[in-house]
């Protein structure tokens, strides 16, 4: 078992990233890519990266991001064993994997984008596989109602649209009639970890 203290922190809540290294370790059993959607400035790709060397794995890990800091990730992946490809466009203009052994969604939250990427990258997860889903939250401090415009559920919080992820999730047939939840951490439970049956 890998020490998540031993990890780079993905810029998640301490027992996020214990979840999510977790994960990594449960999806290294079975063969595919690893797949970031929604990198920032490439703390998660980091903690891939460690933890994949830790476990003497050479994988292909994609990090797909529009606005992510080329200069950040590029310096996290520099000197890395691993095989890296960096995608600088929105997650539904970049053809996923065929095997993917682990996907991490953190990309847009609202609804129809994440539930394209749960439909998108989520079939493509081998048996054994893992998707991990950060803010999956249904009662975000401070959410005063949800409300429904077009096709997305949101929350309204302070006057910003956040967090459509959780009415996603929910409704997302591929999660939910292929995988089981393993797990939900962090903070009103905010990262969920699904494994592929």
């Amino acid at each position: 078992m890998i020490d998540a203290s031993k990890i780079r922190h993905a810029t998640i809540m301490p027992d996020e990233h214990e979840a999510f290294v977790r994960s990594i370790e449960m999806a290294s059993k079975v063969d595919g890519c690893f797949v970031e959607i929604g990198v920032q400035r490439g703390d998660g790709t980091a903690a891939i990266i460690d933890a994949l060397t830790i476990l003497g794995q050479k994988r292909m890990v994609v990090s797909i991001d529009p606005t992510m800091n080329r200069d950040g990730i590029e310096e996290v992946i520099e000197g890395s064993s691993q095989h890296h490809d960096l995608i600088f466009r929105q997650s539904d203009q970049y053809k996923p994997p065929r095997q993917i052994a682990w996907v991490f969604v953190d990309g847009c939250h609202c609804y129809h984008c994440v539930r394209e990427d749960l439909d998108r990258y989520g079939a493509r997860v081998v048996p054994g596989g893992v998707v991990v889903m950060h803010d999956t939250t249904h009662g975000l401090p401070g959410a005063r109602r949800k409300y429904y415009t077009g096709q997305q559920f949101c929350y309204r919080l302070k006057s910003k649209t956040i967090y459509g992820v959780h009415w996603a999730r929910l409704s997302s047939l591929v999660l939910t009639e292929k995988f089981d939840l393993i797990e939900e951490v962090g903070l009103d439970k905010g990262l969920s970890v699904y494994q592929r049956r």
